[in-house]
């Protein structure tokens, strides 16, 4: 069957509060890469922090950690031109959002004659919850770390 077969069937499948946080993460997701792309790392990641000071503490029915992690990813497959640092970034703000901490870390891996590469991840709990792919493998030597504490 087609993929979008497929994926239909399986958003079908899910509970209602799985769908809606799927949708949401979705949105986000796609919103971030945008911003990324149009207004740069920078201003972005400055505007969500503000967005977390300005918002009331997590509720007690805010979802997992692995829920969110869960949705991000699966977002992630539905959305596949985002990258790397437009996914670690949603992630770490989602979890932010509720009350989950989390660190953005950004490597990089290369030199002058083969040309540098750029690679972004977040990492929980001490476990790379997204951007495995170059993380894992030490690769990339990390540059900076960005991380918001919970509201």
């Amino acid at each position: 069957r087609a993929p979008a077969m497929r994926q239909s069937r399986r958003f079908f499948g899910l509970a209602l509060a799985d769908k809606a946080m799927l949708a949401r993460c979705l949105w986000s997701l796609a919103t971030i890469f945008v911003a990324l792309q149009t207004r740069g790392y920078h201003r972005v990641s400055q505007d969500l922090t503000a967005r977390l000071r300005r918002r009331q503490p997590p509720r007690s029915d805010c979802p997992s950690a692995a829920k969110i992690i869960w949705a991000v990813r699966a977002a992630a497959r539905t959305l596949p031109r985002t990258r790397c640092l437009a996914q670690a970034v949603t992630l770490h703000y989602l979890l932010a959002r509720s009350g989950h901490a989390s660190i953005i870390r950004i490597g990089i891996t290369g030199d002058q004659t083969l040309g540098f590469e750029a690679h972004a991840w977040v990492v929980r709990d001490g476990r790379i919850a997204i951007g495995e792919a170059g993380a894992a493998d030490g690769r990339f030597r990390t540059m900076t770390e960005l991380q918001l504490a919970p509201q």
